[in-house]
């Protein structure tokens, strides 16, 4: 059996999504981890439409695979 690296973050709450996402993105590429627990309400507190949720899981698809760049 193989471990797992676990990495619990807890940062500051953003305005927006994308910006979470980039401080993310900026910072994620230290580690060595196969999974980040981020707190809730990270990226703000506000509804997103469902354009936006898409948008925002899109992005963590693509900093998952190592394709976002800063």
């Amino acid at each position: 059996m193989s471990e797992l690296r676990v990495t619990i973050a807890q940062i500051r709450r953003f305005g927006n999504y994308r910006d979470g996402v980039t401080w993310l993105n900026s910072n994620a590429r230290e580690l060595s981890t196969d999974l980040i627990i981020l707190p809730e309400n990270w990226v703000g507190i506000k509804v997103l439409s469902e354009d936006e949720f898409n948008d925002y899981i899109g992005l963590l698809k693509d900093l998952a695979r190592g394709g976002i760049n800063a």
